[in-house]
């Protein structure tokens, strides 16, 4: 990737984009952390709460290893969305 360009998240996900857009979870959609630094592995886990308004974060977060918190998404996180079922 050159400098400047931007990764297109997996169909499936939403991030934020650098405009200022919206992130916007439901509950029991899987948010992926990337790691930031190197060497620092990536964490997921599953929104079990969605506070704030429309989808909007806060989302209280279990994470796959057992803890919960309250996430404010960054720039370097994405949301997996979980199969809807449509009729």
């Amino acid at each position: 990737m050159r400098r400047g360009e931007q990764r297109h998240p997996m169909p499936g996900t939403v991030r934020t984009d650098e405009l200022g857009g919206e992130m916007n979870g439901q509950i029991g959609d899987r948010l992926h952390v990337h790691g930031n630094v190197v060497g620092q592995p990536d964490r997921m886990g599953e929104i079990v709460e969605v506070r704030g308004r429309d989808g909007a974060p806060p989302y209280l977060v279990r994470f796959d290893d057992g803890h919960e918190a309250l996430v404010y998404p960054g720039p370097d996180t994405v949301i997996e969305q979980k199969a809807r079922v449509t009729r």
